[in-house]
C-alpha cells in the first residue's frame, strides 16, 4: 500500500495486488469512521507477478487546479505509468498530458465532494518520467502520485 496524505482534509491510499489463480471473488474496504470517499480498481496483464510495482512517488497541495506526480525514474524499458490523481473538491479532471484517462470517479455530494481520477502511459525507455500534472475545473486540495509497473 502506498498513502499520502494532505493533514485531515485528503488521504489518498494506493493498493497494488498481484492477482494469481487462487483470487478471492471480492474485496472490500471499511473506514474506522464516516468519511467522504471515492475510488476506482483497474487490472492490467503482462505485469510482473512477484514484483509488480517498481518505483513511485506522491506530491500534495492545499488548493490548486494543477494536480502534480513528481517524476519517478524508471530502470526498465517497457513500464507502464500510472498516474492517480485525488482532490477535495466538487470537480472534474483532465488528465496529464501523454497519459490515457482509465477512470474518473466523484463520490459525495454537496461541497462534501472528493475525487479520483487514473491514468496511465507507456514508458517505452528507462530513465527520468517527468512529472505527470493533472488539472482540475476548480481548485482544492489534492494528491497526486505516479507507479511504475513492471513489466512480466
Amino acid at each position: 500500500m502506498r498513502s499520502i496524505s494532505i493533514s485531515t482534509t485528503l488521504t489518498q491510499a494506493i493498493y497494488v495486488h498481484a492477482a494469481g489463480s487462487s483470487e478471492l471473488t471480492s474485496y472490500s474496504w471499511r473506514f474506522s469512521t464516516a468519511r467522504t470517499a471515492s475510488g476506482a480498481m483497474a487490472a492490467y496483464v503482462g505485469v510482473n507477478a512477484t514484483t509488480p510495482l517498481g518505483t513511485s512517488s506522491g506530491g500534495t497541495s492545499s488548493s490548486s487546479k494543477s494536480i502534480t506526480a513528481p517524476l519517478v525514474t524508471t530502470t526498465t524499458p517497457g513500464t507502464l505509468l500510472v498516474g492517480v490523481f485525488g482532490a477535495a473538491a466538487n470537480a472534474t479532471v483532465t488528465p496529464a498530458t501523454g497519459m490515457i484517462e482509465q477512470a474518473e470517479r466523484l463520490g459525495g455530494s454537496g461541497n462534501n465532494r472528493c475525487l479520483t481520477e487514473f491514468a496511465d502511459q507507456e514508458a517505452p525507455i528507462a530513465g527520468s518520467t517527468g512529472a505527470r500534472v493533472a488539472t482540475l475545473t476548480k481548485a482544492g486540495a489534492n494528491v497526486g502520485q505516479l507507479l511504475v509497473l513492471i513489466p512480466s
